[in-house]
């Protein structure tokens, strides 16, 4: 099995980089992306990302969910907000709950379960990893050419500054283990994918 060095694909990180997407899971900030390059070598980036659910509460509930956030035993945020509820078409005011740590978003959706009906809670079962694929409109093994951008510690500084989508060839992906090189991309003031 042929070991692909990743220094050089690093050294060179400023050109642009053809890669499928390989996996995607949540990270304590975050998600971790994997990504297979054309040339068969792996590399893992982290990504910012704050994964929310919604719920529809009346005044006294809503204000009782600003205290139990404060009591939350994982970090979170709400924010108020108007979403379109899917099946009758009709604004509703929601609260948004976002949670700081996306490998505890189940345990805060739990934590919000004992004290509201299910029938308050909007997008709770949907997994990080789906949120993230749906907001940035990526898929898995959708091939991609991202340009990174080193900065002075190249292995924490790398920052992703554009993508692009290409049309998917089949290729077969060798089996062998994954290189790790570590990877840290910045949110973008663009779509991560356009």
């Amino acid at each position: 099995m042929k070991k692909t060095n990743l220094s050089s694909e690093i050294s060179h990180l400023s050109s642009p980089i053809s890669a499928w997407l390989f996996d995607v899971y949540p990270s304590e900030r975050g998600v971790t992306l994997w990504f297979i390059g054309q040339n068969g070598a792996r590399l893992r980036c982290f990504r910012t990302f704050t994964p929310s659910f919604f719920l529809h509460l009346n005044n006294s509930d809503a204000k009782r969910a600003e205290v139990l956030a404060d009591r939350c035993p994982v970090p979170v945020s709400l924010v108020a907000t108007t979403r379109t509820e899917i099946y009758s078409g009709d604004s509703i005011d929601v609260l948004q709950v976002f949670v700081k740590d996306p490998m505890r978003f189940r345990e805060v959706v739990w934590y919000f379960e004992k004290f509201f009906p299910h029938f308050a809670f909007f997008n709770s079962d949907v997994s990080v990893e789906q949120q993230f694929l749906y907001e940035t409109q990526l898929f898995l093994l959708h091939s991609a050419t991202m340009r990174l951008v080193a900065k002075a510690n190249f292995f924490r500084g790398i920052s992703m500054t554009t993508v692009k989508r290409r049309n998917m060839n089949c290729r077969r992906f060798p089996l062998c283990s994954f290189a790790t090189a570590t990877i840290s991309c910045r949110r973008s003031t663009r779509s991560f994918c356009n």
